[in-house]
C-alpha cells in the first residue's frame, strides 16, 4: 500500500508519515493525510520522495516538528545524518538531499546505527541512537557534529533494533 516501497523505518506526526527507503536510492518518502487514505486497499502516493546523497543503507528516522529537524541513521557508513529546516525539503516532490550535519568517526562509538530518537524538550535537546553492531544506545547533544563523543553510551547484552523516547511528564534534564 506504499506504492511498492518496502519500509525500513517509519515515524509519524500529526497526519504525516515518513517512511525510510533503503538501498541504492535510499532516502525517505513523505505521505500526507494518511488517516484519510489508509483503508488497506489502496496504494499511497508520496507527497515527497527524497533521496539522500551518497547513502547506501538508511535505517532509522526521527522528526521533530518543534525543531523542524529530521534525523536519519546510515548503517553501512556508521553515520547519523541531521537535516535542519526539514519542512523545506518536504515541500519538494522529488529531490536529492544532503544533511546539514553528520555525526561520524572513531570518537562517536557508532559502528552500525539502526534507529534514532530526538528529545526536543526545552532545556534537553538530545539525540538517542540505537547501534546494533556495538550493542549500545548512545546519547549525543542535538548540536553534535563530526567526530563528536557521545554524552553517554549504554552497552547492552543484546543488539538493539530500535529506540523510542517517551519523555512525557519528565522535566528537561530528568533521566
Amino acid at each position: 500500500p506504499l506504492d511498492g516501497v518496502r519500509p525500513w523505518g517509519i515515524t509519524m506526526w500529526d497526519d504525516n508519515l515518513l517512511v525510510v527507503r533503503t538501498g541504492e536510492s535510499g532516502g525517505v518518502n513523505l505521505y500526507t493525510d494518511v488517516s484519510t487514505k489508509l483503508d488497506g486497499t489502496e496504494d499511497l502516493t508520496p507527497q515527497a520522495t527524497l533521496t539522500v546523497a551518497d547513502a547506501a543503507a538508511i535505517r532509522g528516522v526521527a522528526y521533530s516538528k518543534a525543531l523542524d529537524l529530521m534525523v536519519l541513521t546510515e548503517y553501512e557508513n556508521a553515520q547519523v545524518l541531521i537535516f535542519e529546516n526539514a519542512s523545506q525539503l518536504f515541500g519538494q516532490a522529488q529531490a536529492v538531499i544532503s544533511p546539514s550535519r553528520i555525526i561520524s568517526g572513531s570518537n562517536t562509538g557508532l559502528s552500525g546505527p539502526v534507529d534514532v530518537s530526538i528529545d526536543d524538550r526545552e532545556g534537553s535537546r538530545l539525540l538517542y541512537v540505537a547501534d546494533k553492531r556495538s550493542k549500545s544506545v548512545l546519547r549525543f547533544e542535538l548540536s553534535a557534529q563530526g567526530n563528536a563523543r557521545p554524552q553517554l553510551q549504554a552497552v547492552l547484552p543484546l543488539s538493539p533494533e530500535a529506540v523510542f523516547l517517551d519523555a512525557r511528564g519528565l522535566a528537561a534534564g530528568e533521566q
